[in-house]
């Protein structure tokens, strides 16, 4: 019997290729000349093609648009985990791990994204935009999770509908599901105000 056989058999799916680092740059610009420069935007209902596959290949729970909420703390766009900490520390709830959805002109990128689920349930987002959008496309995935570390944290790459390119960091191709961000004077001052530097 061969190795796909015993695969099927054993209930798993093939063997994954290895990752093709020439083949996914190419890639990466091929949809980059595609989008015409245009950048990245939330995705309204009803959705495309491309956003539909890769959601339902990340997650089984469907995408939801979500209003910023101004809570009034200041928060600093891109530190969605370390604002969400502070808040649910202050009001109780929960952290609740996922992906912002991000529609480019023929293909989607979900970035790892944290929002707050409220005592009676109810979802909100706390952190504000770098672009100044009033809604987001936020797919729960309880796996999407941040591990912080005294010196860096290990936070998920963005997921890519780029053919042959499943990861994406700062819109570049990578070959694994996580990538380390150092912390840099920014982040540790900003989770320094905020009180939610890790313990040593």
């Amino acid at each position: 019997m061969d190795e796909a056989k015993r695969r099927k058999q054993a209930g798993l799916g093939p063997r994954p290729r290895p990752f093709d680092m020439k083949s996914a740059v190419q890639s990466v610009i091929v949809a980059a000349r595609a989008s015409g420069g245009v950048r990245s935007t939330t995705p309204l209902f009803p959705l495309s093609v491309p956003v539909k596959s890769l959601c339902a290949a990340t997650s089984p729970q469907e995408p939801i648009l979500l209003p910023f909420t101004d809570v009034g703390h200041s928060y600093r766009p891109g530190h969605c985990h370390s604002n969400v900490r502070h808040y649910t520390r202050e009001n109780g709830g929960e952290v609740v791990g996922g992906w912002l959805v991000w529609e480019n002109p023929g293909y989607a990128e979900l970035e790892g994204h944290a929002i707050w689920r409220n005592p009676a349930g109810t979802l909100v987002d706390v952190t504000p935009r770098q672009d100044g959008e009033e809604l987001i496309l936020f797919l729960l995935d309880p796996n999407v999770k941040i591990v912080i570390l005294a010196d860096r944290q290990i936070i998920p790459s963005n997921r890519s509908s780029i053919p042959g390119c499943p990861y994406l960091c700062a819109s570049r191709p990578i070959a694994h599901a996580t990538v380390e961000a150092i912390y840099d004077e920014v982040t540790r001052n900003e989770m320094l105000r905020l009180g939610v530097l890790p313990l040593h």
